[in-house]
């Protein structure tokens, strides 16, 4: 796994995806009550019942001195096949589909602290990125503040260098993390591969439109927990084997202190460079 095991950082996520079962567990409660007895009021207090013994099981974590990992991996397989019962129900039931948002947002947050388990595979099956081992012959690939699709192509020539002091704040440095990713109301998972202040690589197979709105929640290696909203900009379609898939997502509006961790770790990594040999 990518991403940290750290104790606090286990029981932050615990605590946060928790919270944010709440208003989902209230909500298919109060559907299911108001229901007559039958087949759909039966459904509705199993996916509640579900929701309630993951809770259950974050709370132990949230409260644990040295949470173990398995609590939260099993808790993020739970609410996998709870978003599934949801979707199904969701044709049926406004609650379902109100309670989908909640799940999701969990889902990603609690991936993001423990990932997939070894051997796991599927959705954030990706290639880690080369480092150069020296920087003669690279050019610094510089993502900019807008994160055009320019700045990721891969083409050196065609990103003008710019001035030390304007490229120090978006200069982009190797990340290894997991990420959990949220668009509406559906989760996705992917392994981030870089990052700047100005946003995010998340190599990933998930294809999502340029423009869509998602939810990013990853934990950077001091143990920061980061939860932001952000725009997808641009997509690396898997044309070889050497070209990483996935997605550069902008950040929108990063909380104070995520920024500054961001900022922090930016400025404790070397800079991500490209060979030029070839060009």
């Amino acid at each position: 796994m990518a991403g940290t095991r750290r104790p606090d950082v286990l029981r932050r996520a615990a605590a946060q995806a928790r919270e944010l079962l709440r208003d989902a567990l209230v909500g298919m409660q109060e559907a299911a009550l108001a229901r007559e007895e039958g087949a759909e009021q039966t459904r509705l207090l199993e996916i509640a019942e579900q929701i309630a013994d993951v809770t259950g099981r974050l709370f132990e974590a949230e409260r644990a001195e040295a949470p173990d990992v398995e609590i939260l991996q099993g808790a993020r397989a739970s609410l996998r096949a709870i978003q599934g019962l949801m979707q199904q129900e969701a044709p049926r039931t406004t609650a379902a589909t109100t309670a989908m948002g909640p799940v999701a947002r969990s889902l990603a947050v609690v991936f993001a602290a423990c990932g997939e388990e070894e051997g796991a595979g599927g959705q954030q099956a990706v290639a880690a990125v080369p480092q150069p081992s020296s920087r003669k012959g690279l050019v610094l690939v510089d993502s900019g503040d807008d994160w055009d699709a320019v700045a990721f192509s891969h083409t050196p020539t065609a990103t003008p260098r710019a001035p030390e002091d304007e490229r120090r704040a978006s200069e982009r440095v190797s990340l290894s993390v997991d990420v959990g990713f949220v668009s509406e109301s559906n989760f996705y998972a992917g392994l981030s591969m870089d990052v700047s202040t100005g946003g995010l690589f998340v190599a990933t197979y998930q294809r999502l439109a340029v423009g869509t709105t998602v939810e990013l929640s990853f934990v950077l290696p001091d143990g920061t927990s980061v939860t932001t909203p952000g725009v997808v900009r641009w997509v690396r379609e898997p044309t070889s084997e050497e070209s990483t898939p996935g997605i550069g997502v902008a950040f929108s509006s990063v909380g104070g202190e995520d920024l500054a961790a961001i900022e922090r770790f930016c400025r404790s990594r070397t800079p991500m460079y490209v060979d030029l040999a070839d060009e």
